[in-house]
């Protein structure tokens, strides 16, 4: 069954053939072998792919688990929402993965991007969410062009790929420096005074426990996915009207130099909100109020996503299909005091680093919010 651009999916081009998911998709994950968890080993020949956050879970060296699938594949968590494009024999992780195989007259690589172009509810925890996939709609171009949309969002996220890596490296530099001003914060070994994260700020606050009403644009609405350690991400954003922002705002505004901790689903999580955009954010990504004279927000930052203080709020986080890490909770994670003056010092080093990078490469989270709004393009025919 083929559709003509249903208006309700505000697909701008016409002439495109908009075809239902399953319409344009098989699902080709039944009869394939399948390695659970605990046959992974840390090498050997053959890659594991699976729904985790790393590309490559495992490895194997038994031939008769090779996926039977042709190459290249996509693969979809479905408790996770993570595609995968795999273009190399592989084994098939067992919980939760999904292959995918286009119908005829699709172009992997083109429905790969599509796909992950796409938008699921947030607010449904570690459910599976092949169910909504099923309900999507996927757009049909001519298969040439197909295959040059693919071409440029390749090249363009391949750019990305490589600014984050550069930054990726900046990172690991800072939190070898982190321990070395510092110390690990396990042992203490340069015998810091004791404190808990309530002795840093003057608040901690969530968003509302409704969902907004959602607008075309306005006022970004953050939720935990926006939240990376150390750095907010610009993309897939959703917005709020003013007047929605100014309800939510009552209880909880982000301000320059604040910490968004992950308190939601992927929990123990922190980043500071150093922009001068206005946004409002989801109950689930806890506002903090940092008191300056005690503390200052990077090196904050920093020491909430160190292994220690992580370990800590996960063991706070309660909930099995709705976690939480509650307000009440986080404030005692514990942690050190080292003097405010050698903390800003850590600070100015990592603002001299990100500089330097951000020169010479750009940023990771623009050239990521660059590579989006390219995607969106690509799908509405503006390429």
């Amino acid at each position: 069954m083929k559709v003509k651009n249903p208006n309700y999916l505000n697909i701008k081009i016409p002439t495109w053939d908009v075809i239902p998911f399953l319409a344009a998709i098989k699902d080709k994950t039944g009869g394939n072998p399948k390695v659970k968890k605990s046959s992974y080993k840390k090498t050997g020949e053959i890659a594991i792919i699976d729904q985790g956050q790393k590309f490559i879970g495992g490895y194997t060296n038994d031939d008769n688990l090779i996926c039977n699938e042709s190459l290249p594949c996509i693969l979809f968590g479905d408790h996770n929402k993570i595609f995968k494009f795999i273009n190399f024999p592989f084994a098939l992780g067992a919980d939760g993965v999904k292959i995918l195989t286009p119908r005829d007259g699709f172009d992997k690589k083109f429905l790969f991007y599509y796909l992950k172009s796409l938008r699921f509810p947030d607010d449904v925890g570690y459910s599976r969410h092949y169910k909504y996939l099923k309900e999507k709609f996927i757009v049909k171009p001519p298969f040439s062009e197909q295959k040059r949309i693919a071409a440029i969002l390749d090249k363009a996220d391949g750019i990305r790929k490589k600014r984050e890596e550069a930054l990726k490296l900046a990172d690991s530099f800072l939190r070898a420096t982190f321990l070395e001003m510092f110390g690990d914060p396990v042992t203490n070994p340069k015998g810091w005074k004791d404190a808990k994260l309530g002795d840093f700020i003057h608040s901690a606050k969530d968003g509302p426990h409704i969902s907004p009403k959602y607008s075309e644009s306005g006022i970004p609405f953050l939720s935990t996915r926006h939240v990376k350690h150390g750095k907010i991400i610009w993309e897939d954003l959703k917005y709020i009207s003013r007047i929605e922002a100014e309800k939510q705002w009552k209880k909880c505004k982000p301000e320059k130099g604040d910490i968004l901790y992950t308190k939601g689903g992927t929990t123990g999580i922190a980043a500071v909100f150093d922009s001068d955009r206005e946004i409002a954010v989801w109950v689930h990504v806890a506002l903090l109020k940092a008191n300056y004279d005690k503390v200052d927000s990077v090196w904050l930052e920093n020491m909430l996503n160190t292994a220690y203080c992580y370990a800590q709020s996960q063991r706070f986080t309660h909930g099995i299909t709705n976690q939480d890490l509650g307000l009440t909770r986080m404030v005692n994670i514990k942690m050190y005091s080292p003097p405010l003056d050698l903390q800003k010092k850590f600070s100015e080093i990592e603002k001299k680093l990100k500089n330097s990078m951000l020169k010479h490469l750009g940023s990771a989270d623009q050239s990521g919010y660059l590579f989006n709004s390219l995607t969106q393009r690509a799908f509405r025919g503006e390429l």
